[in-house]
């Protein structure tokens, strides 16, 4: 009886810490996510977006204003899609492009490896 308890406690300890874990994660997610729209608000050629552009950039909007209790793996992987789409319009010059894209794609593959899905 009292393995039993003791498995079940344990159980209930991994799931609590794999939740805080994964809402860090969001967290950083969103906060990453900020950081793309404001490097686009300021290394996109705006004269150069067609109504497919605008469309991914809204979509992207879109994603990050949903919050934390939306992300999932296949919001996180749409929103790193739109930033490639994106990159034709986008300074890429600078550092920081890469460094976001990086973070993304380690992020969607993070989010992917957890067991729960909210």
């Amino acid at each position: 009886m009292d393995v039993d308890n003791s498995s079940v406690e344990m159980e209930l300890v991994e799931e609590f810490c794999e939740e805080t874990r994964l809402s860090k994660m969001k967290e950083d997610i969103l906060s990453v996510m900020a950081c793309v729209l404001n490097f686009l608000t300021v290394s996109s050629y705006d004269y150069y977006y067609t109504q497919y552009y605008q469309e991914c950039r809204n979509e992207m909007n879109a994603v990050y204003d949903n919050g934390a209790s939306s992300i999932t793996v296949e919001s996180c992987k749409h929103f790193y899609e739109c930033f490639k789409r994106l990159e034709s319009v986008t300074d890429t010059d600078d550092p920081d492009y890469y460094e976001y894209r990086r973070k993304l794609r380690r992020f969607v593959i993070s989010l992917a490896s957890f067991r729960t899905s909210s």
